[in-house]
């Protein structure tokens, strides 16, 4: 099976008005034997930064004037990361991977809107199902295990003991998303038997 770990950073959350900056992915393959990295992406990208929502940009760990002036193109950056996709896919035997991350449902939609602009598809290159942390991680929460006011991803990493030294830059989030993932939580669903494990 193989998995794409996938972080965006974007000037607010709505996919239909906000804009991407920053995308990491890693790809992984995962056999019966052993979890291999296949290839990664990152991409930092050109905004305009209109409709920006504050907040999105205070948690930035780059400045306004860095997003625009960022040499990659909206139209260029997409087509680098569709031929990405494209390029895992043809390694995958032509199947789909799985999208996976800490809360990548967000991720997950703003690609699906940000194909569809450029009159393209997100599902012709990866699944429509997820293997999203974050839902994991409120059960931990829920449970008293990870005591914070609100969970996040530095405090998911914190928890079990893997570094995120630049929180909210896209490639230091998804390393410690793979991490967490790659360790704990999908070892203990194949445990479970839920994804196939003996």
């Amino acid at each position: 099976m193989q998995r794409i770990y996938v972080d965006l950073e974007t000037t607010g959350r709505d996919p239909a008005k906000h804009e991407i900056y920053e995308i990491a992915a890693i790809a992984i393959e995962d056999t019966v034997t052993e979890v291999t990295m296949v290839s990664s992406i990152h991409l930092t990208i050109k905004c305009s930064l209109l409709w920006a929502e504050r907040g999105a940009l205070e948690m930035s760990k780059y400045s306004q004037e860095q997003i625009k002036s960022f040499e990659t193109t909206q139209s260029d950056a997409f087509n680098k990361f569709s031929a990405w996709l494209c390029s895992m896919r043809a390694q995958n035997d032509n199947k789909r991977a799985v999208l996976a991350g800490f809360n990548v449902g967000f991720d997950k939609d703003f690609l699906f809107v940000w194909f569809k602009r450029y009159s393209a598809y997100l599902l012709n290159h990866v699944s429509p199902y997820v293997i999203d942390i974050y839902p994991w991680a409120q059960s931990l929460h829920g449970l008293g295990l990870i005591n914070s006011v609100k969970l996040k991803l530095s405090n998911v990493a914190e928890f079990f003991g893997v570094a995120l030294p630049d929180a909210h830059t896209a490639m230091a989030d998804i390393e410690a998303s793979m991490q967490i993932a790659e360790k704990y939580m999908i070892p203990s669903l194949k445990a479970s038997k839920l994804l196939g494990g003996t």
